[in-house]
């Protein structure tokens, strides 16, 4: 079987692949260099830069995989870096004010997909345990092969569907913090963090900008009925469209 391969350029700011049937060095060495300008860009003051290369090989092993297993979108497959793993770290800052205290020890990610921002997290925040919780089976597979590849020992995949999850007891107020990467709606998303999280819990949803105000309208009086309340809005795009940080915390 002939193994295909992808070259990788970047125009205007976005990843180009091809597929070929080269020797994988000159492939290697072309990401290695996009991901070193593009990874300097980046300006979060976190350890991430000390496990670049973990990053930069799961990137790899997503574009070689995704052609055929369906990881993550194709849409976004050419722009893996900026639309998957750049904007999972922008998550990065808000976390390390939280992990400071030291009380933030079992986080889970809710909807990770190609373990996204929950892998990446996992590997900046090696102090924190992750759980990732998705309800396709094919990518906790590619959760499970990628964590023993890498020998990442903070971090494990979870295939389960969220109504299932809650009913669990065994994870009834087990986490500290709950993610979510543009999920669900908030509404379910509050239910899952009052069930699964302790006294202390937190809770944070990455939203849109754009229409994200009316789903706090929707959530302002069922988060009051669950105890938990709105704590902040952290912007990580300033755009219009672009993305925000939406902070619970149980009161």
């Amino acid at each position: 079987m002939i193994n295909k391969l992808l070259i990788f350029h970047s125009i205007k700011g976005s990843l180009k692949y091809t597929i070929v049937r080269k020797n994988i060095k000159p492939v290697l060495s072309i990401m290695k260099i996009f991901w070193q300008n593009e990874y300097c860009n980046l300006k979060i003051k976190s350890k991430v830069f000390n496990n670049n290369r973990n990053l930069f090989l799961i990137s790899e092993h997503i574009f070689l995989r995704n052609s055929y297993n369906n990881i993550i979108s194709k849409q976004t497959s050419h722009i893996l870096y900026k639309k998957h793993i750049f904007d999972s770290l922008t998550i990065a800052p808000t976390l390390k004010s939280f992990s400071c205290n030291k009380k933030t020890k079992n986080c889970i990610d809710f909807g990770t997909g190609g373990g996204f921002p929950g892998l990446v997290l996992a590997i900046t925040f090696p102090q924190i345990f992750f759980s990732m919780l998705d309800s396709i089976e094919r990518k906790t597979n590619f959760h499970h092969g990628i964590l023993f590849v890498l020998n990442i020992k903070n971090c494990n995949s979870i295939c389960s569907r969220g109504e299932y999850f809650i009913s669990s007891i065994y994870h009834r107020k087990r986490y500290d913090l709950i993610m979510s990467r543009a999920v669900a709606e908030l509404v379910d998303l509050l239910e899952l963090f009052v069930s699964v999280t302790n006294s202390d819990g937190k809770f944070i949803a990455m939203k849109k900008i754009k229409g994200c105000g009316n789903e706090f309208f929707l959530t302002h009086n069922y988060s009051i009925k669950l105890n938990c309340k709105l704590k902040s809005l952290v912007k990580v795009d300033k755009t219009y469209l672009g993305k925000v940080l939406v902070i619970y915390k149980k009161l």
